[in-house]
């Protein structure tokens, strides 16, 4: 039997619709990767707000993961708004764009479904409580 290589979004057609999802190549996931940073950026950050005590109690090292997190900040807010940001000219967006947004949502709402179809395992670490 004859193996098949997968396909790339180079052998799609360029005009189908999966075509347009897959399009963008490596500037494409240049910006997934900064979209994703962004959403891990600030997802925790909500949760350190109401936390942040605890955090810095127990995790010493949050001042090394912030002066990281913040030397990153300039290239996020870049990438965000080259790829998210109406243009002037829509022809200068990196292709693909759809199918990255389409990825992000998808991994959020999957997380938010797990998240939610695990609330009843929570009940026995709330059940333990101590102070």
């Amino acid at each position: 039997m004859a193996q098949t290589e997968p396909q790339t979004s180079a052998s799609l057609p360029a005009g189908s619709a999966a075509g347009r999802l897959l399009a963008g190549g490596t500037a494409g996931n240049e910006l997934l990767m900064i979209a994703t940073g962004a959403v891990l950026i600030v997802l925790p950050a909500l949760k350190l707000a109401s936390t942040g005590y605890r955090f810095v109690r127990y995790y010493v090292w949050a001042g090394f993961t912030s002066f990281h997190v913040l030397g990153h900040l300039p290239t996020l807010a870049r990438g965000l708004q080259a790829d998210y940001r109406p243009a002037a000219g829509l022809g200068h967006r990196t292709p693909g764009r759809t199918g990255r947004a389409l990825s992000l949502a998808s991994a959020l709402i999957a997380g938010a479904v797990l998240a939610a179809l695990f609330i009843p395992q929570f009940a026995p670490w709330l059940h333990f409580h101590h102070h």
